[in-house]
């Protein structure tokens, strides 16, 4: 550090994970400074882990008074989306109450029609619609059908990289349950490499002694020795 440099410090509140004026507020309150930074110097944009799905090119739309496609150019009223939303988070709920009542089967159906339903309208990085997937992928898991669940957390993961970052906690703690369930899939080789990125991201973010970097290096170690036992 040379004088009249730039210091880099985190003061907790993160533009990925919370909107402009509350992070701003924040900062005033707890702080007492008004944060200039880059994504704090620029117009708060529409987050595209809310957007809809153009129902032409499935690119991200957002519904205002209608839905516009600037992609396209595809338009419509979105009634039928804002209707189905409403269904598909019904049986999210019917879902979640199933599964805290230990009824995976009924859990994993209500689940999977909240899927279809949520594939249709919502973008593909839709935070609601990796919610989904990631539930589908306990499910699975808890059925002892890993690579069904594999499936679906490979796609939450691709969501929780573009959305929070390469190098975030969030794409961190889905690697980790993705590793795990490879591990119990017979997927060795992937493994291995998805515990390796989860490790260097949260070995930077807690240190080497945290709880789950420790539970990731054992994970490693048993896909090693399994390896050598394959």
């Amino acid at each position: 550090m040379y004088p009249g440099e730039e210091i880099f410090n985190c003061y907790g509140p993160h533009y990925k994970r919370m909107k402009k004026l509350e992070r701003q507020q924040v900062l005033r309150d707890q702080y007492f400074f008004e944060c200039r930074c880059q994504p704090c110097s620029v117009e708060e944009g529409e987050e595209i882990s809310t957007a809809l799905r153009c129902p032409d090119c499935e690119y991200g739309v957002f519904l205002t008074e209608k839905l516009c496609c600037k992609h396209c150019g595809f338009v419509t009223d979105g009634q039928m989306e804002t209707a189905k939303a409403a269904s598909a988070e019904y049986l999210f709920v019917e879902g979640l109450t199933a599964l805290k009542n230990g009824d995976i089967e009924l859990a994993t159906k209500k689940f999977l029609k909240c899927y279809k339903d949520r594939k249709e309208i919502l973008y593909k990085h839709n935070s609601q619609l990796a919610e989904t997937q990631d539930c589908l992928a306990r499910c699975y898991a808890m059925l002892g059908k890993y690579k069904k669940s594999a499936k679906f957390l490979r796609l939450s993961v691709e969501t929780m990289s573009v959305v929070y970052g390469e190098q975030s906690v969030e794409l961190a703690n889905e690697l980790h349950k993705f590793a795990e369930v490879l591990f119990n899939a017979g997927e060795p080789a992937e493994a291995m490499s998805v515990t390796e990125s989860a490790i260097r991201i949260l070995t930077v973010v807690y240190g080497s002694s945290h709880s789950s970097v420790v539970e990731l290096e054992q994970l490693k170690l048993n896909l090693s020795e399994y390896v050598k036992m394959s």
